[in-house]
């Protein structure tokens, strides 16, 4: 179930990456051709939007990938031999 989970968010974010460029065209020839009023922010706002997306995909990437670095690094505690502490002592 979490994988599908995971590949829906993924094909949201390509599908937002993909049609974001087209949204901003529109928006931009309406504000050209003043058929709307709006401030140039809304305007770019989706791209601003996929950037900050891919930001923070980019940053989850890194936390996960740190993570699993960190957890595969931890190695079990090393069994003491008894013969080679009984060696030193004598």
């Amino acid at each position: 179930m979490k994988i599908f989970k995971v590949t829906t968010v993924l094909y949201s974010l390509a599908a937002l990456t993909v049609f974001a460029p087209f949204v901003f065209v529109i928006f931009l020839f309406l504000r050209l051709f003043d058929a709307v009023e709006w401030s140039w922010w809304i305007v770019t706002l989706p791209l601003w939007l996929v950037a900050l997306l891919d930001l923070a995909a980019f940053g989850y990437a890194v936390i996960i990938a740190y993570a699993a670095r960190s957890l595969l690094s931890i190695r079990p505690p090393r069994l003491i031999d008894d013969k080679k502490e009984n060696a030193y002592d004598s």
